[in-house]
């Protein structure tokens, strides 16, 4: 009966998604690929493919990089999916006279998948000019419409491959807009598996260690009618200092070596804001015991793997409580 419960027991834990992506050089000396926790994550988002000139892809063979990374995750158990697939959205969705380079795609985009042995694809489309236009306001019209790329990019994928979107949430940061109280997609078409999830860009940061930003997003997926399971929720691993005027964004990667071993009670670091070890263990118990797919950390390199300040080994422990 032990043994029953404890498979159980850890058998819910790994149904839980830790869905990131890899940012930038692979072979980057302060966090090379090798150092990466495979151990604490679902889904690495990276690369995408070859875009030819008609909306075509195909799979970039001679990428070395991106075979060690493959290798690496699915030794590893982790699933590899390419982060946005080099589609140039803007036009694939509004301009009519670009429906040739949308067909295209997705006539080769599983090819492609296969030839390189990636498992899915994250659509990270953000809306380009029209949220700015519209102050955030993304109308149903036109999140149907981008769901139904979404849906058509998961028929073309196949149901083995999966089909994730990063979407805006309403607030004050970075990816979100104040006025942005509608969904960027459609939730019943989410809901009923038109394409597999979404991660939210919950980026927010308290200097106390509050987490209701968080349950504000959670008021809002359970306004639109969103199901949870299909939602992973975004934690950021940078910093932003919008509120000093200024576009800086230092991750917490070169963050940590100014304090080392930080107590994890302490969300402030050389001056700056950061979701700390605590806030972070206490986020994974949110995700957990409120239903949802699992946790968005953006990004996974962004993480500190030195100076015994890893914040993904504490969203982890939280996610297994």
């Amino acid at each position: 009966m032990k043994i029953f419960l404890l498979l159980l027991f850890f058998g819910t834990c790994a149904a839980l998604n830790i869905t990131s992506w890899w940012v930038g050089d692979i072979h980057n000396p302060s966090f090379p690929i090798e150092k990466l926790d495979w151990n604490a994550y679902t889904h690495i988002h990276y690369g995408g493919p070859i875009i030819h000139k008609d909306g075509g892809v195909g799979c970039n063979k001679t990428d070395n990089d991106f075979k060690k990374l493959i290798n690496l995750a699915h030794n590893n158990n982790v699933k590899i999916m390419w982060g946005g697939g080099g589609m140039p959205l803007d036009a694939f969705l509004w301009d009519h006279k670009k429906k040739y380079m949308r067909d295209n795609y997705l006539k080769t985009i599983k090819k492609a998948m296969n030839e390189c042995n990636v498992d899915g694809i994250s659509v990270d489309y953000e809306f380009s000019t029209i949220a700015k236009e519209q102050i955030g306001i993304v109308t149903p019209e036109q999140s149907t419409h981008y769901s139904h790329w979404l849906k058509d990019l998961k028929k073309a994928v196949g149901k083995d491959k999966i089909v994730s979107a990063d979407i805006s949430i309403e607030g004050i940061g970075k990816g979100n807009w104040i006025l942005g109280v509608l969904p960027w997609i459609n939730a019943t078409m989410l809901n009923r598996g038109d394409f597999d999830y979404i991660n939210t860009m919950s980026y927010h940061w308290s200097k106390c260690g509050s987490i209701l930003a968080w349950e504000k997003d959670m008021f809002f997926i359970d306004l639109w009618g969103i199901d949870r399971k299909r939602v992973n929720l975004g934690v950021p691993y940078f910093s932003t200092k919008f509120w000093q005027h200024s576009s800086a964004e230092p991750t917490w990667q070169t963050l940590s070596h100014h304090c080392p071993n930080i107590n994890p009670l302490q969300n402030i670091c050389n001056g700056t804001v950061f979701v700390g070890k605590q806030m972070n263990y206490e986020l994974g118990q949110f995700i957990k015991k409120n239903g949802f797919r699992g946790a968005f950390p953006w990004a996974s390199n962004y993480d500190s793997v030195q100076y015994n300040n890893s914040l993904i080994q504490w969203l982890v422990q939280g996610l297994k409580f």
